[in-house]
């Protein structure tokens, strides 16, 4: 007998709902079929009027102890066991995001029931074509060796923080662009963008709004807490385009995910060698993202610029910055703790030879790891640049001295910089440019 419905892929036993934002429960079926659906206390019946269905229930707050839900017509049923509500969050990006854990310095060490986890990478075949169904995994009961290590560290470090069911869904590749991750609609319809992705060759391994077709889309609308975008290693070669993509997917996710307050934490790329780039190319991606940072509409940026390898730009240490993630959604989302924003450069006052530099995000002190100042240069042409050895920080202002003619000042402006300067709090200076 044909199916009359279907649920969509991400309803599987053992899956993690949002707390206190709408419940949706949404698939495809046969148009004009009579569905029911009992979630909880609630009963709702319907007639489709399409070959796709959505029921919306009430936020309900969290709830710890498995429960199931069904869904049945005269002819199927369908019931989907061990639920729990809490907080999910969405990962999305390339190769770091994708690290699996056992190609890390970590390990599969904790073990809880409450802690899911939905790896949307493996829905796909050799071909990249949705072609598996992706299954709920819980930590201590599933082998998680193959699991993205920053998403399991992330998950791991909430976890013992607020005690609450925690979610994580993963949707990344070790071979993604930031044109990966948007629909073909928000590509073709910038010129610039669609004119670039179709010149591409094949070997440059683009995936033009493939993953978000196999793996993002098909999980929306569900609820989600905040959506993590861990995206930026291999889109050094446009930037400028990569700054109108970034911002297209924080529109298009909000719309997709029918949620124009879901928060996004962009994290800024770890420090690393990149053979292809100019050896500034990955800092004009991190000023990008940086300049996205807003709370207003509830941007934030967590860096990594301070975790990278020398040897490549692959990172096998992912706690520390794992953490750093966990503190901006305490602040950002939960209102828990404050100053876990790295600062950033704000404003400048620049007169005769002497500069100085505004912050903001973070109002702790500044320090110097080496007590030397380092990573600060300026050039009196804009091609040559000396390094700034007269430097003061006060508080959380910088005090830049001996700028004769300076047309620019940076700092940390190189693919793999020198990252000297720290909140109290261990949160690295992000890198600037300022052009005077």
């Amino acid at each position: 007998m044909k199916q009359q419905f279907a649920l969509a892929p991400i309803f599987r036993d053992n899956m993690m709902f949002q707390a206190n934002k709408p419940i949706r429960i949404f698939g495809t079926c046969k148009k004009g079929v009579e569905i029911t659906v009992v979630f909880l206390d609630e009963v709702v019946k319907f007639k489709s009027k399409s070959d796709e269905f959505l029921v919306e229930f009430e936020p309900v707050p969290v709830r710890d102890k498995g429960f199931s839900f069904s869904l049945f017509t005269k002819k199927q049923e369908i019931t989907i066991y061990n639920c729990l509500i809490g907080d999910v969050y969405l990962f999305v990006g390339g190769k770091n995001a994708y690290m699996p854990l056992k190609e890390s310095y970590h390990e599969v060490d904790y073990e809880d029931s409450e802690i899911r986890f939905l790896d949307m990478n493996k829905v796909l075949d050799k071909q990249l074509k949705y072609a598996f169904n992706p299954q709920w995994l819980i930590a201590g009961k599933s082998d998680l060796a193959d699991f993205s290590a920053l998403s399991f560290l992330f998950a791991k470090h909430m976890h013992q923080v607020t005690k609450s069911p925690i979610g994580i869904i993963t949707c990344n590749h070790f071979n993604a662009s930031i044109f990966s991750w948007l629909g073909a609609k928000e590509i073709n319809s910038h010129i610039d963008m669609y004119e670039y992705v179709m010149k591409q060759p094949k070997e440059l391994a683009l995936h033009s709004s493939v993953f978000y077709d196999t793996m993002v889309s098909l999980r929306a609308p569900s609820s989600l807490k905040a959506i993590i975008l861990y995206q930026g290693e291999d889109d050094f070669r446009h930037p400028g385009l990569y700054s109108v993509a970034l911002q297209r997917i924080v529109q298009t996710y909000r719309t997709l995910f029918d949620d124009q307050a879901l928060p996004f934490i962009i994290t800024q790329i770890a420090g690393g060698i990149y053979p292809e780039s100019d050896g500034i190319a990955i800092s004009k991606i991190r000023l990008i993202q940086s300049a996205m940072m807003n709370d207003e509409k509830m941007v934030y940026v967590a860096s990594a610029v301070d975790l990278g390898d020398e040897e490549n730009n692959y990172v096998k240490e992912k706690m520390v910055f794992a953490k750093r993630l966990v503190n901006v959604v305490l602040e950002k989302c939960d209102r828990m703790t404050k100053n876990a924003i790295s600062p950033m450069y704000y404003s400048h006052n620049y007169r005769g030879d002497e500069m100085v530099i505004f912050t903001h995000n973070n109002y702790l002190n500044l320090v110097s790891h080496s007590t030397k100042n380092l990573g600060f240069t300026y050039s009196s042409d804009g091609k040559n640049f000396k390094e700034i050895t007269d430097i003061k920080l006060v508080n959380n202002q910088i005090v830049l001295y001996g700028l004769k003619n300076a047309v620019e000042v940076r700092y940390g402006y190189l693919d793999y910089p020198v990252c000297d300067i720290y909140t109290t709090n261990e949160l690295p200076l992000l890198p600037f440019r300022v052009i005077v």
